[in-house]
């Protein structure tokens, strides 16, 4: 963002609560006297350049194409005509937001991580990092969101998360055992992976729940 300081003039600032457009104004309500404005530039994580490069060879090799734009352009034709791959932190999430688990009957979005309550019990996945490694939660979730149109959602607050889950869902054999485990006819389903990380460079990712909206049958691994 852009803040007005003492010098009289704007200054690039980064506030760590304020992530997306709705944050800037519920900051700007709550403190008037304070000259905040959003930027014509962004702020991005290699989770973008990296799964930008895996999403292109997976394209390139099905023979398809893709266009690329910043979730904080997105508009509801977008969402309306076209299919959506988003890859990105729901914490700067905009009209995003507004699809995002919306059909979940068990997950949501909680601390840097996400929440998982089921009949008799919530379970919270929140992100760790110690001495003995990186633990983080990723969500995969595909919906339908307008007729013939569907989207899919690659979430995780941290780099390493979102970067193995795409690399999952662009590996042929992973995608044959994973289908495996939907029932015959399901389209839409939220994922729940664990990923782990030593140094962010041996990396696991382990699939934790599935939920097939379909049915509302949640599978625990």
């Amino acid at each position: 963002m852009h803040e007005k300081l003492s010098d009289g003039e704007h200054h690039a600032v980064l506030y760590r609560d304020i992530n997306n457009l709705n944050k800037l104004l519920e900051y700007n309500k709550a403190n008037p006297d304070r000259n905040l404005q959003s930027t014509d530039y962004t702020l991005m994580s290699k989770m973008a350049p990296f799964t930008t490069k895996r999403l292109t060879e997976w394209f390139v090799a099905n023979r398809q194409d893709f266009s690329l734009k910043l979730e904080s352009k997105l508009t509801y034709e977008d969402v309306r005509d076209h299919n959506i791959i988003f890859i990105g932190q729901y914490k700067t999430m905009n009209l995003s937001m507004s699809f995002f688990l919306k059909n979940s009957k068990t997950f949501s979005t909680f601390g840097d991580g996400f929440r998982y309550s089921g009949e008799s019990v919530t379970e919270d996945y929140n992100s760790h990092f110690g001495k003995s490694g990186y633990i983080e939660y990723a969500m995969v979730s595909y919906t339908s969101i307008s007729p013939g149109k569907s989207a899919m959602y690659f979430v995780s607050n941290n780099d390493f998360g979102t970067m193995a889950v795409v690399n999952h869902f662009t590996t042929p054999a992973f995608l044959k055992e994973f289908y495996r485990q939907l029932p015959s006819g399901s389209c839409s389903f939220n994922a729940l992976f664990k990923v782990e990380g030593i140094e962010r460079v041996d990396i696991s990712c382990e699939l934790v729940k599935l939920e097939v909206i379909d049915s509302g049958e949640t599978v625990s691994n």
